[in-house]
């Protein structure tokens, strides 16, 4: 398999999120220093052609603001959301003016460039909460997250199957076999997602038909170069939104997040002991927390807790942490600076 030039250059995959640096227009991501920000992944697809292959933005929760006047709608939130995510692609593929993204009331009009509502989006290859709260443009997101915007081919009955990988990342040595599984998501008579094998769709190495997915979605083939795996076809008739898989050949930057850096003590317990908070620190790596800066009276513990010091009065204190995933045989070290804010009541 030769290696062929791709229309945007992938770069080194993380280890929950693809990273690939696009050749396409700046996007003003930052016009506030003070406006929250988020890395992940927004690919497009349209048919079986990729509008964005796999892509990281950096995104602030600013950019609803900055474009309301194009869009026609914003949110209320403090940090990223799937609005200021899909203006930051939108933006990346049609430049800063009116770049065809409309999405009055909260529902998308136009997205792309093109004038239609049938679209479709997951975020890590799920549509809600898992608690039954659907995903939508004021859904929140966070560092590593991976979203998959399509448009459906069926605008009548809606019947095109949302298909995915069990990997959307691989980081291989040249010369090695690795195995994908596709699976698509159908509905069954009570309208509950049901997932099953994607058989027989064509699996694609940057465009080259490199094999086919047998019953059970499996297919196999040879690692040769990096590079951006997808497939195209039909599942039971209908059209499908493409899935992909990011081929590496060197090291895996860990991705490294923090499920919570706002925290409310009590004022009454810190008279009588410590207090401790857990940041919900996520990554596949071995990691080192570390205080780098503020208020004496929070320190972090050997364990990655927060810990707000016995006697502390009420108040609000902030500090900084560092967390130093460690690097391995296939994985390239990476560090995540977080602010951490307690309010002591």
């Amino acid at each position: 398999m030769k290696n062929r030039r791709f229309t945007r250059t992938l770069a080194v995959a993380l280890s929950a999120a693809v990273c690939v640096t696009a050749a396409m227009p700046a996007v003003p991501v930052q016009a506030q220093k003070k406006a929250k920000t988020v890395t992940l992944v927004y690919s497009v697809c349209d048919a079986e052609k990729w509008v964005i292959e796999p892509t990281a933005f950096t995104v602030s929760a600013d950019l609803d603001k900055q474009y309301a006047d194009l869009t026609g709608y914003t949110d209320t939130s403090k940090v990223p959301t799937m609005l200021d995510a899909t203006i930051a692609a939108n933006a990346a593929v049609a430049g800063t003016d009116d770049f065809g993204f409309k999405a009055g009331d909260g529902y998308i009009t136009a997205a792309f460039g093109k004038e239609t509502g049938s679209v479709g989006y997951y975020i890590n290859d799920a549509q809600d909460d898992g608690q039954g709260n659907y995903y939508g443009l004021t859904t929140e997101l966070k560092d590593g997250d991976e979203i998959r915007f399509f448009f459906y081919q069926d605008t009548e009955s809606w019947s095109d199957k949302y298909v995915f990988f069990d990997k959307t990342s691989v980081n291989a040595k040249a010369g090695t076999e690795e195995t994908l599984t596709a699976s698509y998501f159908g509905f069954d008579e009570n309208w509950l997602p049901v997932k099953s094998p994607a058989a027989g769709l064509d699996v694609t190495f940057d465009g080259e038909k490199i094999g086919t997915t047998d019953e059970n979605g499996n297919v196999t083939f040879t690692v040769e170069d990096k590079g951006l795996v997808s497939a195209k076809g039909t599942v039971s008739g209908s059209s499908i939104a493409m899935p992909y898989c990011v081929v590496n050949t060197g090291k895996i930057k860990w991705t490294v997040s923090a499920d919570v850096t706002d925290f409310e003590a009590d004022s009454a317990e810190l008279a009588l002991m410590d207090q401790n908070f857990d940041p919900g620190i996520k990554t596949d790596a071995k990691i080192k927390v570390k205080k780098i800066s503020g208020d004496k009276c929070i320190s972090v513990s050997k364990d990655g807790k927060i810990v707000v010091k016995k006697g502390t009065a009420a108040g609000k204190y902030s500090a900084k942490v560092k967390v130093t995933a460690k690097g391995d045989a296939s994985h390239a070290k990476a560090v995540k600076k977080i602010k951490i804010t307690v309010v002591v009541k």
